[in-house]
């Protein structure tokens, strides 16, 4: 009988132990489960802020490059205006530099051709000049030369009816101030100038 009971003490600690493993096993698995849990819970977290750092840098870098566009912008924008600031300054300079000439420098008498007159002075001072006497001013440079040529060594009352402006009547005074016809006797149409009236 002792003997029966020794061996069923002995199955009851050897059931107790298995027991004892059974449950440090369920803990042990319940252990690993959490840890796989928060490695999980970890790994999204650690995506979620990969993924808002790379869109904050690519939000940063496209904030960049517009800023560096706008920059571009503004500097081709300054350099536009400055370049159109110096043609306005050339402009205006040359505008000078024409006045000038109508004033000072066209003396027919220093030209042996249309053509050099023409070589001499820009468009837009023979146009002045024309305009001044009341000779018509369009046709190419060329042409305004020879009409303004037509009046180096003829009276103005004697050039053709076709080179005056509309509603221009001829003015004898009109080059008075510039060459000094005062008192003088002007010629009237030569031969070349004939020739150039007709063209």
């Amino acid at each position: 009988r002792v003997e029966a009971e020794r061996i069923e003490v002995e199955r009851v600690a050897a059931e107790a132990a298995a027991e004892e493993a059974r449950l440090e096993e369920l803990r042990l698995q319940e252990a690993a489960r959490r840890e796989r849990i928060a490695a999980t819970k970890f790994a999204f977290h650690r995506s979620l802020l990969d993924a808002k750092f790379a869109l904050d840098r690519k939000t940063v870098e496209q904030a960049r490059q517009q800023e560096e566009k706008r920059r571009l912008t503004m500097e081709q924008e300054a350099v536009a205006t400055e370049q159109l600031h110096l043609k306005e300054e050339q402009r205006s300079a040359d505008e000078t530099a024409d006045v000038a000439a109508v004033s000072d420098a066209i003396d027919l008498s220093s030209f042996s051709s249309p053509q050099e007159l023409c070589n001499a002075f820009g468009a837009d001072t023979l146009k002045s000049e024309l305009a001044r006497i009341g000779l018509k001013c369009g046709g190419t440079p060329l042409d305004r030369a020879k009409r303004l040529f037509l009046t180096k060594d003829a009276a103005l009352d004697d050039l053709p009816k076709k080179v005056w402006a509309k509603g221009r009547r001829p003015d004898s005074s009109a080059r008075k101030d510039t060459f000094g016809l005062v008192g003088a006797t002007e010629p009237t149409l030569t031969d070349q100038q004939e020739r150039i009236a007709a063209e």
